[in-house]
């Protein structure tokens, strides 16, 4: 949880505009990685705003690639993070709404850290 869930707790907080939770249930296990601390754990939490989380984290996945993903659900859509793709219901359809990628991955990360170093170095 500490080096995997806390940052993507953080940003599902951010992006739900930090709602409070209501009631929070966890399990955290040993799968057999051999590590000190656990390697899984599994969150559950009910906001007050009727929003539910599920969080899971793992170093036990066995996969190709390390895998990182959102997933949203709503009364009129759903959107997932990685890669960005949005549906929403339109006039009773539902409506692939995802924006176009306009940009190589390697610009958008190096548009975003020049965004963000005026702020740390005013007048950068």
């Amino acid at each position: 949880m500490m080096d995997l869930g806390l940052q993507l707790l953080d940003v599902v907080q951010w992006i739900l505009d930090h709602p409070t939770p209501r009631r929070i249930s966890a399990v955290a296990q040993n799968i057999g990685l051999g590590l000190a601390v656990e390697d899984t754990i599994t969150a559950t939490i009910e906001y007050t705003n009727d929003i539910f989380l599920q969080l899971d984290c793992s170093w036990g996945l066995l996969a190709e690639r390390n895998v990182a993903y959102a997933y949203m659900e709503g009364t009129e859509g759903s959107a997932k993070l990685d890669p960005l793709e949005i549906f929403k219901t339109i006039q009773g359809e539902l409506v692939n709404v995802s924006p176009v990628k306009s940009a190589a991955a390697r610009d958008l990360y190096k548009a975003s850290f020049h965004a963000q170093l005026p702020l740390f170095y005013p007048g950068a």
